[in-house]
């Protein structure tokens, strides 16, 4: 069986799992070989997935969200923040443009009602609020304050500074970035990471969407992350229907997993934005949540080199390294995969020789 491209065998891989998760075990081990035939590597895939299908149905089982609080463009908070515009939604709540009666214009961001509610929940929240606070770096994105009265139904929420600009995802719309750009927005992301993991602050969502793009008075392009680290993992489990089907595309997968949670999910993160840059494209379809997390969890990302002409073997080992399924595996820093492209940049003019040891030092440090 032979497939022209990655997303047909992935379409034909969901066609055969969704038959074959409904069968008993017997029928569902003829089946899976049947449709596979001599297809072993598409055979092995499914096998695997179907051995994780169950601890994911029950990690992905969560309730519904609860309702959010209903503030409104007009509205005025504690007499001082007048909300002005609706910015978005985040994980952790909802985002507005605020008038400031003391800083000018700040952002706003919601605290979620049933992590309000929750006494142990609000005093964590404080916590990394105060360990946020601490951080102070022109790539992110600075926390202000947080306000929480003593009425569980009145909203909790923080502030922070308002960056103009248009979103990393808004400039993807338009394709694959240059050389240049490329460098200065993957340079700048992996130097606020960097920053942010210095602090002991892991992001947990990390996506194009979380990135604004600062256009300096010199010309100079500035990403600043935003929508950082404010939920402790257990806390983002016990609500992942809404943490996770917000950005499922770029999700590591010990997150999908339940696992804990460290620096290098956002190495992950930040892997497969950096292939995004380059490709145009992400490096996993997008599909259903129990899907995207079960061949998260079970498959290798899906080479550079198979959306992208051009692509050398070091670069593609480059990208699979920082989207490797093993945490052990990646690279120990944003910083370390932007160092590696850097080092591959410099050598583009070298001999094949040279680009061969390299590549081989790569596959064996990986």
């Amino acid at each position: 069986m032979a497939f022209n491209s990655p997303d047909e065998r992935y379409r034909e891989i969901d066609r055969i799992l969704e038959q074959a998760i409904d069968l008993s075990p017997a029928e569902r081990d003829a089946y899976v070989a049947a449709e596979c035939g001599s297809n072993a590597s598409m055979e092995h895939s499914i096998r695997r997935l179907l051995s994780l299908s169950g601890s994911l149905s029950d990690f992905l089982d969560t309730p519904a969200v609860a309702d959010r609080p209903a503030i409104r463009v007009g509205d005025v908070l504690l007499g001082r923040f007048r909300i002005v515009e609706v910015l978005g939604e985040g994980g952790m709540g909802s985002v507005y443009l605020a008038e400031d009666s003391e800083l000018g214009e700040v952002a706003l961001k919601t605290l979620r009602p049933e992590l309000r509610r929750d006494p142990a929940s609000l005093d964590r929240f404080r916590a990394e609020i105060r360990m946020a606070r601490t951080i102070s770096h022109p790539n992110v994105c600075a926390i202000f304050e947080f306000f929480a009265s003593n009425d569980s139904h009145a909203p909790a929420f923080f502030t922070m500074q308002y960056c103009a600009g248009e979103t990393l995802a808004e400039r993807l719309t338009r394709g694959p970035l240059p050389a240049d750009e490329f460098r200065e927005i993957a340079q700048g992301i992996a130097a606020g990471l960097d920053a942010l993991h210095a602090e002991g602050i892991v992001h947990r969502d990390l996506k194009p969407s979380n990135i604004i793009l600062r256009r300096l008075k010199n010309g100079t392009l500035r990403p600043v992350i935003t929508d950082f680290g404010l939920a402790d993992a257990d806390h983002v489990r016990q609500a992942a229907s809404a943490h996770i089907l917000g950005s499922p595309d770029y999700m590591a997968p010990e997150q999908f997993r339940g696992s804990s949670v460290t620096k290098l999910a956002d190495v992950f993160s930040f892997g497969v934005i950096l292939f995004e840059m380059l490709a145009g494209a992400r490096p996993y379809p997008r599909e259903e949540l129990f899907y995207a997390a079960l061949r998260r969890v079970a498959d290798d990302a899906p080479r550079l080199s198979s959306v992208r002409e051009g692509t050398s073997a070091i670069e593609d080992d480059i990208l699979a390294r920082a989207l490797a399924r093993d945490p052990a595996v990646r690279f120990p820093s944003a910083r370390a995969v932007v160092q590696a492209l850097e080092t591959l940049d410099s050598g583009r003019l070298a001999s094949p020789l040279v680009l061969k040891r390299a590549c081989r030092r790569m596959r064996r440090s990986a």
